[in-house]
């Protein structure tokens, strides 16, 4: 694990190391096994638990994809020409390969297929914003990983890598499940809608504590709705520093409390750092009291960002080389 840190410019590692330390986790923290197994899980099939307790920033997996496809269009429903790209990628796998890619869930009406199988586990990876489509790819063990509202784990696309990573972003302690969310857009949501997606994409009625009736799903659901009051206090109040601020400051503590550090607490710091570097780009030089809280205020959202990502991406990561040049800037 300590390769994570190879691509990090020798001057920014201590940036990194610091990161690490507040979040109580370190670049070093991995094994050199697996620290989950598959088991059965009640109500939810097969799913992976942690054979021991597990750090908050750990890698638990680095995964290349089976097989991927090009330019899938960003609909429910999968081109003529996607299903073929699909049927020639399974056809082109060992039997082995091929055999565990069959065993994946299919969560379609009737009969499971190839085209089905992909659209219940595929992973988006990269994409292009000109067509408006993605490649898509399968990963036969990250697809193990059962779904929950709030997740313990979070996964995304390494382009730099080519491969999939999925860390943990909370303790999690022996024979714990390891849960990652496989809608992180509808976070903001309440549990009906986000239920409603998950049956669409997926198939099943979410049943975790975010989504069962009880007191744990009616403080999420508060909170929940504060956040999109919030997001909302933000489109309404464009152009108003103060007020801007102040709605990202609630916002990253709400999402704080449902355990979402990433992408959208990452995107709060970001635009909280960036609103300060602005102000201060635009201070006169004798309005030294104002620049140094600007300069203290950007740092702090900059290696706020920087925390969520290392806690969920990891280092090496485009995203966190824009984080240390933020820091930088914030420092210059």
């Amino acid at each position: 694990m300590a390769l994570l840190l190879n691509n990090i410019n020798t001057g920014r590692v201590w940036d990194v190391e610091e990161a690490y330390r507040r979040i109580g986790s370190s670049a070093n923290q991995g094994f050199s096994t697996d620290p989950f197994q598959q088991a059965a899980v009640q109500g939810r099939g097969d799913g992976y638990l942690a054979t021991r307790q597990i750090l908050q920033g750990t890698l638990l997996l680095q995964e290349a994809p089976l097989f991927t496809i090009q330019d899938v269009d960003d609909t429910d429903d999968l081109s003529h020409a996607s299903r073929e790209q699909i049927r020639g990628a399974v056809a082109a796998l060992s039997m082995q390969n091929r055999r565990a890619y069959k065993a994946l869930f299919d969560c379609s009406q009737g009969a499971k297929t190839d085209a089905g199988i992909f659209q219940t586990n595929n992973f988006q990876l990269a994409g292009n914003p000109v067509r408006g489509t993605f490649n898509q790819g399968i990963f036969l063990r990250a697809s193990r990983f059962n779904h929950s509202c709030a997740p313990n784990a979070y996964f995304q696309w390494n382009q730099r890598i080519g491969c999939l990573t999925i860390f943990a972003i909370s303790v999690i302690d022996t024979n714990e499940e390891i849960l990652v969310n496989y809608k992180h857009e509808n976070v903001y949501q309440q549990h009906s809608v986000r239920r409603a997606s998950l049956v669409n994409s997926y198939g099943f009625n979410c049943r975790c504590q975010a989504c069962r009736p009880g007191q744990i799903r009616n403080i999420g659901e508060n909170i929940r709705s504060s956040m999109r009051r919030f997001y909302n206090g933000l489109q309404n109040n464009v152009g108003n520093l103060q007020a801007e601020r102040q709605f990202r400051e609630m916002l990253i503590n709400r999402l704080d409390e449902v355990r979402i550090p990433y992408p959208q607490k990452a995107d709060t710091y970001n635009d909280l750092a960036q609103s300060y570097l602005a102000e201060l780009a635009r201070m006169g030089a004798g309005n030294v009291g104002n620049m140094m809280h600007c300069r203290a205020m950007a740092l702090k959202a900059a290696q706020g960002k920087l925390d969520a990502e290392l806690l969920s991406i990891g280092p090496n990561t485009p995203e966190v080389d824009a984080s240390l040049q933020l820091i930088a800037w914030a420092r210059s």
